[in-house]
């Protein structure tokens, strides 16, 4: 028995499944590749920071380790819980450089040891105190060092 078929119409002609999926799931992937490759290559960076009232810096000493922090200035002292605060606590040049980095460039950053904060702050070794300044410079930060403070 034979069958009579129509001779297909190449408009009438539909892609198979498998190809349909197969090229979606291509679009997809690639689709992906390029987001994540945009977003590692830092998309939108975050703006350098500013503040009317500068930043303050200090930093101190602890079981053999450098630490700082660096707060938006304000009208008022810092406690020495604020200063010592994890989520301000930068280890090291290290850690200090990035902060400094995201910092906008002829904004103010004084770095100092107020009596209120004794024994709690203190500046580390010249070399230490050199390379800030010198990251400091780079980044076009005005720094000023204050050995003694109110």
């Amino acid at each position: 028995m034979t069958r009579n078929r129509r001779a297909a119409n190449p408009r009438d002609r539909r892609p198979p499944t498998r190809l349909v999926i197969g090229l979606v799931l291509v679009a997809v992937a690639l689709a992906t590749a390029v987001t994540v490759f945009a977003a590692g290559c830092g998309g939108s960076p975050e703006p350098p920071k500013t503040s009317m009232k500068g930043w303050e810096l200090y930093s101190w000493q602890e079981d053999g380790r450098w630490y700082f922090s660096l707060l938006e200035g304000t009208n008022r002292a810092k406690t020495v819980a604020e200063v010592h605060a994890s989520d301000a606590r930068l280890e090291g040049i290290n850690g200090l450089k990035p902060a400094l980095q995201g910092v906008a460039a002829g904004q103010l950053v004084t770095w100092w040891t107020p009596s209120w904060a004794e024994g709690t702050v203190t500046f580390p070794p010249a070399e230490t105190v050199d390379q800030v300044r010198r990251i400091c410079e780079k980044q076009g930060l005005e720094l000023q060092v204050v050995t003694q403070g109110p």
